[in-house]
């Protein structure tokens, strides 16, 4: 059991989330943090599991191949050059997301964060200087996986499945 492992389970022990949300094995992407945080996230829970506690639900954050193939399209047909890390990404059979989250109310926040972390940005991936209307159509809705745990309703009609 590594040290992120034995850290994390004693705060979702006393938290107990009725929820609990975390990256896809793969990092979504490859990105060695969001690989690290899964592999924890799920250690976790594995151990509190053993324990006799699990959330209601788990859940991992999902591309859809579809959208993949859009951003993809579309960056061909503007002669835009992705980021080799960008075009590496698979993305989810559409049929696997189980859950859609509007998102749009907060892309100021959402943009802001990618901003601020290098390994996210970089001067190559053009998000910053993206007309607002692509980048609501782009990143207004976050899509999961349900990886563990009973269906979970969503609050005020989130839930666009």
């Amino acid at each position: 059991m590594t040290e992120t492992v034995q850290r994390l389970a004693p705060i979702l022990r006393e938290e107990r989330p009725d929820v609990v949300v975390t990256y896809a094995a793969d990092g979504t992407y490859g990105h060695p943090d969001h690989v690290k945080a899964h592999s924890t996230t799920m250690g976790a829970l594995d151990m509190l599991a053993t324990d006799g506690w699990e959330p209601h639900g788990v859940f991992c954050h999902a591309v859809p191949r579809s959208f993949v193939g859009t951003v993809v399209e579309a960056a061909r047909l503007a002669n835009i050059e992705l980021p080799e890390g960008l075009t590496q990404i698979e993305g989810v059979p559409d049929e696997e997301i189980t859950n859609r989250v509007d998102v749009s109310s907060v892309l100021d926040r959402k943009l802001a964060a990618c901003v601020a972390h290098l390994s996210q940005m970089h001067p190559g991936l053009p998000l910053a200087t993206m007309a607002a209307q692509m980048f609501e159509a782009a990143f207004g809705t976050e899509c999961f996986v349900q990886v563990r745990g009973t269906r979970v309703p969503e609050p005020n009609g989130a839930n666009l499945l």
